[in-house]
């Protein structure tokens, strides 16, 4: 399911006085918008990202390993630069996207969609040559090539050969791989899909068991799940129909988006559309968790598509074998102006 979000185009008369002044960030750094475009300055009012290029700038998030380092994410109408806080640009090449920061390490994806990863410096550790790319635990870096995954150091040596459809990294000495329907892997079924394990570099058959036991005991969310979570706000009482009790939850999801949703106004001025999406977790209990943009649009749509899932109220959390168990989703939501 999709959320479209549409806004109606409205035109801004003498556009050279527009001016906008946002909130300051974590860092205490103000993005400021004149004539349609975006600067950073900073408490004392010195520039440190300049006007005329670029429509929104935001900081990136990272954990505790990255730090001294505060990055920003620089986005033109068509690509993303890196940041530091002096106004110095990192990155040797424009992006699609820029996300996160793990042991002074960032994933990237070109314009041509091809994914690798550069350090906190702008410069390329793993060259964007792969499907996908991104940093799990102990720098160790999960790739995918050919439609298959592997694992591979900073330096591209070969940790987990490119065969399998889903590896799940707990540290460098227990790595959990998945071959499989990609479907059975999401579902944690265990006729329908093999699941192995490297333990200190060995491999180990046939470990379905165990992780079947993880699954169940929350340490990894499914996507699939015999019953759902359900957003609030159905009186399941007068459903005797599950397919219609979710299209009741799926409506009432849709008009609590509608209801808080924004078209943010650097996108509408310069006509941006696309679809956001982002993912987050349902957990036992029902409250939401872990959201984050898997997919962004420019000029804050995607952040705004990620306020909204941070302001959903608690969910009836799913169930697998009669127990509550944690369900991730993806919501896609796309803006779309009018007129």
């Amino acid at each position: 399911m999709s959320v479209n979000f549409s806004c109606t185009r409205t035109l801004v008369p003498a556009l050279t006085g527009f001016n906008y002044t946002f909130q300051p960030d974590q860092n205490g750094n103000t993005l400021i918008a004149k004539n349609s475009y975006c600067s950073l300055v900073n408490s004392a009012g010195k520039v440190i990202i300049p006007r005329g290029k670029y429509i929104y700038i935001k900081p990136l998030t990272y954990d505790e390993s990255c730090a001294p380092s505060v990055l920003y994410q620089a986005e033109t109408l068509y690509g993303i630069d890196l940041y530091d806080d002096k106004g110095n640009r990192l990155s040797a090449k424009e992006y699609a996207n820029i996300w996160g920061c793990r042991d002074g390490m960032l994933s990237v994806r070109t314009r041509n969609d091809y994914s690798g990863i550069i350090d906190t410096k702008g410069n390329e550790v793993i060259p964007t040559i792969y499907e996908s790319a991104r940093v799990a635990a102990d720098r160790l870096i999960v790739v995918g090539k050919n439609n298959k995954t592997g694992v591979i150091t900073p330096d591209s040596k070969e940790v987990i050969p490119f065969i399998y459809d889903k590896i799940e990294v707990k540290n460098k000495d227990s790595i959990y791989v998945y071959t499989g329907p990609r479907d059975s892997i999401w579902f944690g079924s265990r006729e329908s899909y093999e699941l192995d394990a490297y333990f200190n570099g060995k491999l180990k058959k046939n470990v379905e068991k165990n992780i079947r036991i993880n699954a169940l005991n929350q340490r990894e969310p499914l996507t699939l799940v015999e019953q759902m979570p359900l957003f609030p706000g159905c009186n399941e009482s007068k459903f005797t129909d599950k397919d219609k009790l979710k299209m009741c939850a799926e409506k009432e999801m849709l008009m609590f988006i509608y209801n808080n949703i924004k078209y943010p106004t650097l996108a509408r001025i310069h006509g941006i559309e696309g679809m956001a999406v982002v993912s987050f977790i349902v957990e036992k209990d029902g409250f939401v968790t872990d959201p984050k943009i898997l997919r962004d649009v420019k000029a804050g749509c995607g952040d705004e598509a990620l306020k909204i899932v941070r302001r959903m109220p608690k969910w009836k959390p799913g169930t697998q074998d009669g127990k509550p168990v944690r369900v991730q989703f993806n919501l896609p939501v796309r803006f779309k102006l009018e007129g």
